[in-house]
């Protein structure tokens, strides 16, 4: 395909078809390049940003961004690809919706990044692309996170039995990530995609020692080991679980 970023130099020639002899100094002028119906188009930038915060229930932040190939930046240059970019931010306290008394925390959180490049020409050509080649010929990059976690303070007055066994032991948190990536043209197309599930799960018991059993009771004369106690409960128990899940394409 022709490409006018791939000429190094230009050779002239001249034949005389006459039969005059061509003798002496002479001058040539020549035009080596002729540039007509030249494409003047308008070039848009802009960028939209909005935060939005809901007292405490959470917050959402927003950008938006796109610029036209034809753009040009303080140095005069267009890139002429025209690209986009979206930043989505948001905070939810999900507990806000359950009863103050429960004393949870849940947090959730949630991202989502794209950015896009649309070529307005085919690499390494001069072709115009149509609005068809455009969708299979531009690159394109984005990924999502999605956090949730829980935990429960004990309750402040008459605490329950279950949830002193297991509501208040517990911490627990699930993650997951996306990632699309496509780029290239035509044959050298590459697109990839991939989700990355991550979960822990956390149980700690902490249980009070209050009375022990004396096993030596019946020693005699020693007193220090015919007080000692032996306490038939564990102090602490932690128990951890953790996976990962993880799907490429």
């Amino acid at each position: 395909d022709p490409s006018l970023n791939r000429i190094k130099s230009f050779t002239l020639g001249i034949r005389n078809r006459g039969e005059m002899v061509l003798d002496g100094e002479s001058e040539l002028w020549v035009d080596e390049l002729t540039v007509d119906n030249i494409r003047k188009q308008r070039a848009v930038s802009g960028l939209l940003s909005l935060r939005t915060v809901l007292a405490d229930l959470g917050n959402l932040n927003l950008e938006l961004e796109r610029r036209s190939g034809d753009f040009q930046d303080l140095q005069g240059a267009a890139t002429g690809n025209t690209t986009s970019r979206i930043n989505l931010n948001t905070d939810i306290n999900l507990d806000k919706f359950l009863p103050s008394a429960w004393q949870t925390s849940i947090p959730l959180r949630y991202s989502y990044n794209r950015t896009s490049s649309v070529p307005r020409i085919r690499r390494g050509s001069d072709i115009v692309l149509t609005d068809a080649q455009k969708t299979t010929e531009s690159d394109i990059n984005s990924q999502s996170r999605l956090n949730v976690t829980f935990r429960k303070s004990p309750a402040r007055e008459n605490p329950k039995l279950v949830s002193r066994l297991f509501f208040d032991k517990v911490n627990a948190s699930l993650s997951l990530v996306g990632t699309n990536s496509a780029s290239g043209a035509i044959t050298r197309r590459r697109s990839s995609a991939q989700n990355q599930l991550n979960g822990t799960f956390n149980y700690d018991v902490t249980i009070p020692q209050k009375t022990g059993i004396k096993l030596f009771t019946w020693v005699p004369k020693v007193k220090r080991l015919k007080e000692s106690q032996f306490f038939y409960l564990p102090s602490t128990m932690r128990y951890r679980l953790q996976f990962t899940r993880q799907l490429r394409d």
